[in-house]
């Protein structure tokens, strides 16, 4: 039967099947629908510390490192964290301690894989792709406290665990950064993004002037610049010291503060098996909604200023860019640009499908 003849029951049919797909396409771009999730963030009872599990965040409203302020990448200095772990993650890279800038772009990352403590430093920036330097140090079990020291000066880092030097590589550390001249601001327990979350107990954190070792922190009349203890116990502020400019917040919902709005494929970090999975996903997904939305409007094509293969696409991209943008909102969600493209063009293969299929179909039945 041609498509031109439908009947109205077959008319019907369509328009329901071209609503449920669409209805389907949205709970699956915004499930689980959490638009204002929880920060799982707690103090942990009966000591100081801060509590983080899936979805935690913790940042700084103001810049922590300035440029010719008491904290600049220019300048030697160490970190001292006390943390316990919850996990040993070997699907994704949580992030414990990240320090970013104002377009975004983390300039060095203190995380987790598997066992062992992943430091990465900003090299360089290549058009829209960033470099890092990495490093990782063992042995770094969950369930199990560590004091961890950072120490790092012109001549490169030195890691220490427990008091002891487990570490140590010339020419790189944080004066890698020493170039970068922007303010940057602390974020705790995830990324700027709200993508790497990490599962575990932080007990301290403090920042030297300096590149000094457990033996020199433990010398008195040597303080930190700033030190959080997080010893409130209760509230939404972790102090850093007598100046509320280092006071860290934890919000009551989780938001993250650099979370992109259609993020383009080029800043995509690495097209890996799972970012090819995710492309062909998004253009399957599409595909039944073109097709579909095409055999219904077919019906009374001729009367429609626009071709109907522009009108279906139209309305696919609008679908499409109504779920990226409400995935800004969503934790579990990235907001894509690759995924808005690929979204489109899976409504074109299906209203072209259609196109191809009606046309063979009319050779066939004589119209």
């Amino acid at each position: 039967m041609k498509i031109s003849a439908l009947t109205p029951g077959k008319t019907k049919f369509l328009s329901l099947a071209c609503l449920a797909i669409s209805a389907g396409l949205l709970i699956a771009g915004l499930w689980p629908f959490q638009f204002r999730p929880a920060n799982n963030v707690h103090w942990i009872d009966g000591q100081a510390g801060l509590r983080f599990d899936r979805y935690g965040i913790v940042y700084g409203q103001a810049p922590l490192f300035t440029p010719g302020g008491p904290l600049d990448f220019v300048k030697p200095f160490t970190i001292r964290l006390e943390l316990l772990s919850h996990g040993e993650p070997s699907d994704y890279l949580p992030k414990i301690l990240s320090v970013y800038d104002a377009r975004g772009r983390e300039l060095f990352i203190l995380g987790q894989w598997k066992s062992a403590l992943n430091l990465s430093i900003l090299e360089r920036q290549r058009a829209y792709y960033l470099e890092y330097q990495e490093t990782e140090v063992g042995n770094f079990r969950k369930g199990a406290k560590q004091s961890i020291l950072l120490s790092s000066g012109a001549t490169g880092l030195t890691v220490y665990a427990e008091g002891k030097p487990v570490f140590t590589r010339p020419g790189f550390g944080f004066s890698l950064l020493s170039g970068n001249r922007d303010p940057a601001w602390l974020l705790l327990g995830n990324s700027p993004s709200g993508e790497s979350p990490w599962r575990g107990d932080l007990l301290s954190l403090s920042f030297y002037a300096g590149a000094l070792s457990p033996e020199e922190i433990a010398t008195p009349g040597i303080d930190p610049l700033v030190h959080y203890l997080f010893s409130e116990g209760s509230g939404t502020v972790c102090r850093g010291g007598v100046d509320p400019r280092y006071d860290l917040f934890i919000p009551p919902v989780f938001r993250a503060p650099m979370k992109p709005v259609l993020a383009p494929p080029w800043k995509v970090q690495e097209n890996d098996l799972s970012f090819w999975v995710d492309v062909a996903v998004n253009i399957l997904g599409f595909i039944p909604f073109g097709f579909t939305l095409s055999a219904w409007r077919r019906k009374d094509g001729g009367r429609k200023r626009l071709p109907v293969m522009v009108l279906v696409v139209l309305a696919g991209a609008g679908i499409s860019l109504l779920i990226e943008l409400l995935q800004v909102y969503l934790p579990t969600r990235d907001s894509s640009l690759t995924d808005f493209m690929n979204n489109t063009l899976g409504t074109y293969i299906g209203a072209w499908l259609f196109r191809v299929w009606f046309r063979k179909d009319s050779r066939n039945s004589g119209g």
